[in-house]
């Protein structure tokens, strides 16, 4: 549920929300295809991928590396025009915290499963399949760039279950953490 509470923080603030256009904004600064970019995202690529990458007859080839490398310049840009809001590409993890907030939302796995069944039309046991493939990823790519844990709760100011409270409940919880943070 991290995009549609963004989504409502975005409209309550007059922010703007950067998700898939970051993918965008890197596309372009590589000037290659999103897909690409997104075939990295979050994905280990073996050190043979990597070699095969590298090879002009392999292809239009991203190496995770590169992916991280534009991630990283791309969100400081955004972070330094201020007023953005960033879901997700450990945006938290990489960017300085004195100027923001980090924020992480999270649900149950039979939550976050029933959300993508729902969403991309499929069974609950293969979504979950897809939720826990995408969680191992998204565990490995933190680990072997930032050398972090991302479910470790000292990494975020505030870690919000929205399996106890909705979207624009979480929203107006992060706008108010956002004043006091600003009033201190």
């Amino acid at each position: 549920g991290g995009e549609q509470v963004a989504q409502i923080l975005g409209e309550l603030l007059g922010w703007d929300v950067y998700d898939k256009q970051v993918l965008n904004l890197m596309a372009e600064d590589l000037h290659v295809h999103e897909r690409l970019i997104a075939g990295v995202d979050e994905k280990t690529v073996s050190w043979i991928e990597e070699f095969l990458g590298s090879i002009p007859s392999a292809g239009n080839h991203v190496s995770q590396y590169c992916y991280f490398t534009h991630l990283t310049r791309v969100l400081l840009v955004i972070a330094r025009h201020g007023k953005a809001i960033i879901v997700g590409r450990a945006a938290g993890l990489v960017l300085p915290r004195e100027h923001g907030l980090s924020i992480r939302i999270t649900a149950p796995l039979a939550s976050r499963a029933a959300t993508v069944a729902q969403q991309r039309r499929i069974s609950e046991p293969e979504a979950r399949k897809q939720v826990e493939q995408a969680d191992r990823e998204q565990r490995k790519f933190v680990k072997e760039y930032l050398h972090r844990d991302f479910r470790d709760a000292g990494h975020y100011d505030l870690t919000v279950n929205t399996d106890r409270f909705g979207p624009r409940s979480v929203a107006k919880l992060i706008w108010r953490a956002l004043d006091q943070r600003q009033a201190t």
